[in-house]
C-alpha cells in the first residue's frame, strides 16, 4: 500500500499512477484530470506533475484497464474500473 511505502523509509516514491488510482478510489464519481492533479498537489506537496503528465498517466492508466474515460460535455473524466475498486 502506498502508506506502507510512504512508511518505509525508503526513498523511492509511489508511482504517479498509484498516487492517480488511490486518488479516485476516495471518490464515487467521475473525477476530471484538473480536480485530480489539484487534489494531488494537495495531498503530495512533494510532487508537482504538470497537467499533460498527468493526463498522460491517466490515459495510460485507461489503456491498462485499470480506470475508465468518461466524455461529459467537452469535459474528460475519469473513475476506476470494479476491478480496480474492488482491489484497492
Amino acid at each position: 500500500t502506498p502508506a506502507k511505502a510512504a512508511s518505509g523509509g525508503e526513498s523511492r516514491q509511489p508511482l504517479l499512477g498509484t498516487l492517480l488510482m488511490g486518488l479516485l478510489a476516495a471518490h464515487e464519481e467521475p473525477r476530471p484530470a484538473k480536480e485530480l492533479r489539484d487534489e494531488l498537489l494537495q495531498k503530495h506537496a512533494d510532487r508537482s506533475p504538470t497537467p499533460q503528465v498527468v493526463r498522460n498517466t491517466l490515459e495510460s492508466l485507461v489503456a491498462k484497464g485499470k480506470i475508465r474515460r468518461h466524455k461529459q460535455d467537452r469535459s474528460v473524466m475519469y473513475t476506476l474500473t470494479d476491478s480496480a475498486r474492488a482491489a484497492s
